[in-house]
């Protein structure tokens, strides 16, 4: 069976459709910018769910959506790690997440607020997190954001184990407006060993031509 060829954005969230996604940038816009310029409009407003797990990621999601007028309809689930002021013990926001997932069987999942769940849960987090994956629907299409460096290298390294594919993205030193796409993990082959320039023009992201690592040796 040949191979479906990957060199944009658009393909690879195509190609993630039905399988665990991490994404790690090292910009806590770009992953509002990627929702709002690729996923929701290749999924469909319907068809994604959009879960927030503190309000500050959700007001940065909507502050960047209405100040720069990015036409996006979406449907939102708030399941918040702290309430108040008050921590939420984490075994009570993975099940609630759980629930809110299960609750939206067949859509595209897009989770906001996984550095948050890191930094204020720790390698604990991580292991009830790994677990809730277990229990959701084998074909899920399921979308993560991570801040590069938030989690400890075991962590970090652990995270891999519980994903499908992992990608970064990292800002380029040579130009403001350029950053590093890479695939640092895939259980896909059409997905393995691939990396790419992304351009951005103020919020919104140009297409970006994806190769292989060994045409950019």
């Amino acid at each position: 069976m040949e191979e479906r060829s990957i060199t944009t954005l658009r393909d690879f969230f195509q190609s993630i459709k039905n399988h665990r996604t991490l994404i790690k940038t090292d910009n806590p816009v770009i992953p509002v910018m990627l929702t709002l310029n690729y996923i929701e409009p290749f999924y469909g407003s319907e068809e994604t769910i959009i879960i927030f797990l503190t309000e500050k990621d959700k007001r940065l999601f909507e502050l960047i959506r209405n100040q720069f007028g990015i036409g996006c309809d979406y449907n939102a689930i708030d399941v918040f790690i702290h309430k108040e002021g008050d921590l939420i013990p984490c075994k009570l926001v993975v099940e609630k997440l759980r629930r809110a997932i299960v609750s939206e069987q067949g859509k595209s999942i897009v989770v906001f607020g996984n550095p948050s769940f890191i930094f204020f849960y720790g390698m604990d987090g991580l292991k009830e997190y790994s677990i809730m994956l277990d229990m959701l629907p084998y074909d899920i299409t399921f979308i993560n954001f991570c801040q590069i460096g938030i989690a400890e290298p075991p962590a970090d390294i652990y995270q891999k184990t519980m994903y499908d594919i992992t990608a970064s993205i990292k800002k380029s030193f040579e130009r403001p407006n350029r950053y590093i796409f890479e695939i640092e993990h895939s259980a896909l082959q059409n997905l393995t060993e691939k990396i790419g320039i992304m351009f951005t023009e103020g919020l919104l992201i140009k297409d970006l031509e994806i190769r292989s690592k060994n045409e950019f040796i």
